[in-house]
C-alpha cells in the first residue's frame, strides 16, 4: 500500500508540470519565448578575412635569426624566388595560400593585451602577404600557447588571436617547401642499342 506522503508528492509534482506546461504553452510568458528561439550557428572568423589566393602578389617570410625569403608571383601565375630568381612549385605555393588565408581564429584577446607576453612584441617569424592593389598585410607569429596546441599571432594592428598550431606550422612547412627550386627536367644522352648478332 502506498503512503500517504508519497501521493502528496505525487500530487505536488502532478502541479508543478502542469505549471510549467502552462508557462511554456502560453504566449504571453517570458519562457515561451525563450523556448520559442532557436539556436543559430555562428562561424568562427577566418585569420585574414576577404583575400583570395589569386590577390597575393608576394609572400615574405621575415624570421629574427636569418635573411628574410621573398617567393614573387609572375605574369603568367608562375612563382619565382626573389632570393636567387629560380622558378618555384607553384602548386606548392597555392596550398600554403590556401591554408593560411583558410586559417580559423579559436580565441580572439583583448586590444590591450601585453604583447611581450605572447612573444608578439617582437616577434621570431612573421609573415608578409603583398596583395595586386599594393596592400601589405602583416602576420607576425608569437610563441605557444600554454597547452601546446595553438600560436599566438597577430594580423597588422588588430587585437592578438590564438590559431591552431598545425595550421601555422602547416604554413610554414609549406614555406620552405616552395622555396625549392624546381628541377628542371633534362635529356640525358642514351647509347644506341647494341646489336649482337645470334650465332
Amino acid at each position: 500500500m502506498i503512503r500517504r506522503s508519497t501521493w502528496i508528492v505525487f500530487i505536488v509534482f502532478l502541479l508543478v508540470a502542469a505549471v510549467g506546461m502552462f508557462l511554456m504553452k502560453s504566449p504571453s510568458s517570458p519562457l515561451a519565448a525563450i523556448s520559442a528561439q532557436t539556436p543559430t550557428p555562428t562561424a568562427t572568423p577566418r585569420l585574414i578575412e576577404g583575400v583570395t589566393s589569386s590577390q597575393v602578389s608576394e609572400i615574405e617570410l621575415l624570421q629574427a635569426d636569418s635573411a628574410p625569403e621573398k617567393l614573387v608571383r609572375q605574369a603568367d601565375n608562375g612563382w619565382i624566388n626573389q632570393k636567387d630568381g629560380n622558378t618555384v612549385d607553384s602548386g606548392t605555393v597555392e596550398q600554403l595560400l590556401s591554408e593560411l588565408l583558410a586559417t580559423r581564429v579559436l580565441t580572439t584577446l583583448p586590444a590591450d593585451y601585453a604583447l611581450d607576453a605572447l612573444q608578439l612584441e617582437k616577434p621570431q617569424k612573421t609573415i608578409l602577404l603583398t596583395l595586386q592593389d599594393g596592400t601589405k598585410i602583416q602576420l607576425a607569429i608569437g610563441g605557444l600557447t600554454p597547452t601546446g596546441n595553438g600560436y599566438y599571432v597577430r594580423v597588422g594592428q588588430n587585437s592578438p588571436s590564438v590559431v591552431s598550431k598545425y595550421a601555422i606550422d602547416s604554413t610554414l612547412t609549406q614555406f620552405d617547401e616552395a622555396r625549392k627550386p624546381t628541377p628542371t627536367p633534362t635529356l640525358a644522352d642514351t647509347p644506341a642499342p647494341s646489336v649482337t648478332p645470334t650465332p
